[in-house]
């Protein structure tokens, strides 16, 4: 689950596991994946760190 303007979803392909989450709105987001996994920044852009989302931000991450 994601707050409005916020895109967030998983893809997983052999062994590989990444998280995509964009803010699409005006407003600054705070979110968190439900899951609780250790996600590492593999690309960031708009000013975007982990979990936080300035607008028009977004991040890709990586589940080890």
């Amino acid at each position: 689950d994601a707050p409005p303007d916020l895109l967030a979803f998983e893809r997983s392909s052999a062994g590989n596991r990444l998280l995509c989450a964009f803010n699409l709105g005006l407003s600054e987001r705070d979110w968190r994946p439900s899951a609780e996994r250790d996600w590492g920044i593999i690309e960031s852009v708009g000013g975007a760190e982990k979990w936080k989302f300035p607008p028009l931000s977004g991040l890709i991450s990586q589940c080890p």
